[in-house]
């Protein structure tokens, strides 16, 4: 079974992959995934024991100043002054012992043996996290390096700066974990649910606490101002509500008798009851933690390919520390003291963890930032996805229109409005809502049945009736003929046309913006709609427009362009959407107004009916992937040039530790500018 533990304070990347080998070799228990840009660790156990202790013990004998834990610290940290002023108090005491030998006070044997003491003890967390990687075989300890280059630097009279390696070092560190604190806070306040809180169900006369996994289907529930709805449920009277949390969207939603209210919506206005419909593991925000605890196990590739690298950057590194440091004094007749410092420069910059640390936390905090604004990615690899689309393909109805179709006119009698009313009565298509609307009774049709991008076919009375798009009924009847631009649909048996039933619906708010934001991605219209009707809408928003589609030609024409070499991301709410949906290289369903199964075929889920979301997320992309790259050019050309400067001597040690700790500081800083990104 799978269990959940949190390291926090964990930055360093090399000291990670430490612990998860550690834990691997466990009995019983392995490691099912890490993220090192939230500190979620989740391991598979065969028992509920809880493990804290012992990964504490573990995280303590590698990386002292982790804390392992069960939930996520939400909470910002604190900058550590005192710590950071404690080390520099006590470095600037090393100048105190040259200043009292210099003037007699001490005698010179004193204050080199004081002095080496003191930078032993400014440098024990170093000193001591070195030596206890020496048992396990552990060469490329970092800590070691910096010891090493630390002691190798008082060994040739370089007192001062060994010193400071220690202190800048450290303080680097300090620094470095703070920022990564910062960071991890953030996000898990961006992706974090909220804590559960028990829900209040109405039992009779009483009102009784449980935990929402006890509610079941039908039962009514009570819900404060300010608290947020447990579980889905159809409201009884009406409210106000927030869906921040899940839309990202800040305006309330008013909602009024029998609306749909999803888990985690906020009350507003005043209390509320509630009829559940979903229980707690089906409801909204149930799957969308699903969602999001998946995305975070599925890697970009970029991910990946840095691991490997800096699997083969450090030994490089080290190695060509040794050959610097040995090579030119044994065979060229160079200066041991100048080589050994230019050695033990090569020691300090060998460390990857810029790279390591900084990429996966620039992915995971524009997944966070995308999740604030309402659109919820399954994982990295679909921001490496979004970030090469070139051609965006929505749906029309649902999708650009709110989904709420008016009738505007009705073609035929009452016993053709019966026979639309029967025949819509198990459907979900936002024009069964405005056909059901209609006055007048339902004809008790059986037998009924759903053919994708056409209609609803059923009996009544033993005949076939049918009602669908105007091409559908034609393809049937030949002599059918209806010139009307609007949206139809059609109603006939199998030896007549019966009617027809007229429908008009709003635009979506912001959607022109959204169309003029989309314009270098060459956006679409595709709809099953009449062509007149899409042209008109396709003038009016500056896209193009292709009416008439079936759900296999909307998936043909997606194969078409990705064969042709486009990237297209595709937008819709249907399940007639779920083939295109899991066919286009990116694609993102209108989740709290969309079907279960476009969610399900979907890279990622729009989960507000805003549809900013789209060039936000696309824009976020771009930038989280130009991000990504810089940071490893930086990080990478940062260390190369100072490498380069110390091979020639214009370098020193202070230079060396900046290319390490002050180069993953910057980049961590970088990947939290994601946090702020807007569009």
């Amino acid at each position: 079974m799978d269990q959940r533990y949190h390291l926090n304070h964990l930055s360093c990347p090399v000291c990670t992959t430490k612990i998860l080998d550690s834990i691997d070799a466990w009995e019983d228990v392995s490691v099912d995934r890490y993220d090192i840009a939230d500190g979620l660790l989740i391991l598979k156990q065969n028992s509920e024991e809880d493990l804290t202790e012992r990964l504490q013990e573990l995280a303590d004998s590698i990386e002292p100043g982790v804390e392992v834990s069960r939930d996520a610290v939400v909470a910002p940290p604190k900058l550590p002054v005192t710590q950071i002023l404690a080390l520099v108090g006590q470095g600037l005491l090393l100048p105190l012992l040259v200043f009292l030998g210099q003037r007699g006070i001490f005698a010179q044997d004193l204050v080199t043996g004081l002095s080496f003491l003191l930078i032993l003890w400014v440098g024990r967390e170093v000193f001591m996290a070195a030596v206890r990687g020496i048992p396990r075989g552990d060469i490329f300890n970092e800590n070691l390096l910096m010891g090493v280059a630390s002691l190798a630097a008082v060994g040739i009279g370089e007192v001062y700066e060994g010193m400071m390696i220690l202190i800048f070092y450290q303080v680097g560190e300090i620094l470095q974990d703070y920022a990564v604190d910062v960071s991890r806070a953030r996000i898990a306040g961006l992706l974090s649910t909220g804590p559960k809180r028990p829900a209040h169900k109405i039992q009779g006369d009483d009102v009784i606490e449980l935990p929402p996994e006890e509610l079941q289907v039908g039962d009514l529930i009570f819900v404060k101002v300010g608290e947020s709805v447990p579980v889905d449920g159809a409201l009884e009277g009406s409210g106000i509500f927030s869906q921040a949390q899940l839309t990202g969207e800040s305006r309330p939603v008013e909602l009024s008798d029998g609306g749909h209210v999803a888990s985690g919506s906020v009350v507003l206005s005043a209390p509320v009851l509630l009829r559940v419909t979903a229980v707690e593991d089906q409801s909204e925000m149930a799957r969308i933690e699903k969602m999001m605890d998946e995305a975070r196990g599925k890697k970009a590739k970029v991910e990946t390919w840095i691991q490997s690298f800096a699997r083969i950057y450090t030994p490089i590194v080290v190695l060509g520390g040794a050959l610097t440091a040995l090579v030119p004094p044994l065979f060229f007749g160079g200066d041991w003291h100048s080589w050994i410092y230019r050695g033990a420069a090569f020691l300090i910059i060998s460390c990857p963890c810029a790279m390591i640390l900084s990429i996966p936390l620039s992915l995971v905090t524009a997944m966070g930032r995308a999740s604030q604004g309402g659109v919820y990615l399954k994982g990295a690899d679909r921001l490496e996805a979004l970030s090469k689309v070139d051609t965006v393909a929505l749906d029309k109805t649902g999708t650009i229109t709110l989904g709420r179709p008016q009738v505007i006119s009705v073609d035929g009698d009452e016993r053709m409005v019966a026979l639309a009313k029967g025949l819509e009565a198990g459907s979900n298509h936002p024009l069964a809502g405005a056909i059901l609307s209609l006055e007048g009774p339902a004809a008790k049709v059986t037998e009924l049945e759903e053919i994708p991008g056409k209609g609803m076919s059923g009996r009544y009375q033993g005949k076939k009736v049918i009602l669908g798009t105007p091409d559908w009924i034609r393809s049937l009847h030949p002599h059918y003929v209806d010139e009307g631009q609007d949206t139809a649909v059609v109603v006939a048996t199998e030896d007549e046309v019966l009617g027809s039933i007229h429908f008009g619906d709003e635009l979506k708010p912001h959607s022109r913006e959204v169309f003029e934001a989309l314009k270098k991605y060459r956006p679409m219209i595709l709809s099953g709609d009449r062509q007149g009707a899409v042209d008109a809408l396709a003038t009016t928003l500056g896209a193009k427009g292709m009416g008439g589609m079936r759900p296999q030609e909307k998936l043909s024409l997606v194969h078409d362009l990705e064969t042709s070499g486009h990237r297209v991301l595709f937008v819709g709410d249907g399940i007639n959407d779920g083939p295109v949906l899991s066919r286009a290289s990116m694609s993102l369903a209108m989740g709290l107004e969309g079907s279960d199964l476009a969610m399900e075929a979907a890279d990622g889920v729009l989960l507000s009916p805003d549809l900013r979301g789209i060039p936000m997320v696309l824009g976020l992309a771009r930038r989280t992937k130009a991000t990504v790259l810089g940071q490893f050019t930086f990080a990478l050309g940062a260390k190369l040039l100072i490498l380069l400067l110390t091979f020639v001597g214009l370098g020193d040690l202070w230079l060396a530790v900046f290319a390490d700790v002050g180069v993953a500081l910057i980049c961590v800083l970088i990947s939290m500018s994601l946090l702020r990104y807007q569009k």
